[in-house]
């Protein structure tokens, strides 16, 4: 989005009407919602094969 100079998309319906907006910020933050989520289960794999200490890398 941002490299075309695109920062929100209007949502349409099937009659095309609006319905609202999502913006580039609403994007990013789905995004990093979903990345914390990703990192905590990495984190907690770590943790469970590596005795416990996530930080631990071989």
């Amino acid at each position: 989005m941002l490299s075309h100079g695109i920062r929100q998309l209007v949502v349409l319906n099937d009659r095309h009407s609006i319905l609202g907006l999502v913006t580039l910020d609403d994007a990013i933050r789905a995004m990093s919602s979903d990345w914390a989520c990703v990192a905590g289960i990495l984190r907690g794999q770590a943790a469970e094969g590596l005795g416990g200490n996530p930080l631990f890398v071989r």
